[in-house]
């Protein structure tokens, strides 16, 4: 089997339970041998890491004859952009269903707050 890692810039593993670790040099490929006992139908998890943190995985799906041509798809691998926090809804308009939404939810909590404070008192002055 054929393994590459183009989105890797540097030089990258391939691992696999049904395979040894192979070594795949920057904008290149290499062979992996898959074990004999691979079963047919099988689906297996290839890890790619890269050099500096880069990781990403793809399934192998055993097909059980030798073929010429590849029978899974490469993966480019993209670096790390860490977390998108943004900014919410304070970049975008508010909706108006949204807002009204909002709306009924505070008029509804206002509403109850003051029935409960006014059963109380009412039950207060009846003792």
């Amino acid at each position: 089997m054929t393994l590459s890692a183009p989105g890797c810039a540097s030089t990258a593993t391939a691992s696999a339970g049904i395979f040894d670790t192979v070594t795949i040099a920057p904008n290149s490929a290499a062979t992996a041998t898959v074990d004999w006992d691979a079963r047919r139908g099988a689906v297996y998890t290839v890890s790619f890491n890269c050099t500096g943190g880069i990781s990403d995985t793809v399934n192998l799906t055993i097909s059980g004859t030798p073929t010429a041509t590849p029978t899974i798809s490469s993966t480019v691998l993209t670096p790390p952009r860490g977390v998108r926090g943004g900014l919410g809804g304070a970049m975008g308009g508010v909706e108006p269903l949204e807002l009204a939404a909002g709306g009924a939810l505070v008029l509804a909590a206002v509403a109850g707050g003051v029935y409960v404070v006014r059963r109380r008192t009412g039950a207060a002055r009846r003792h």
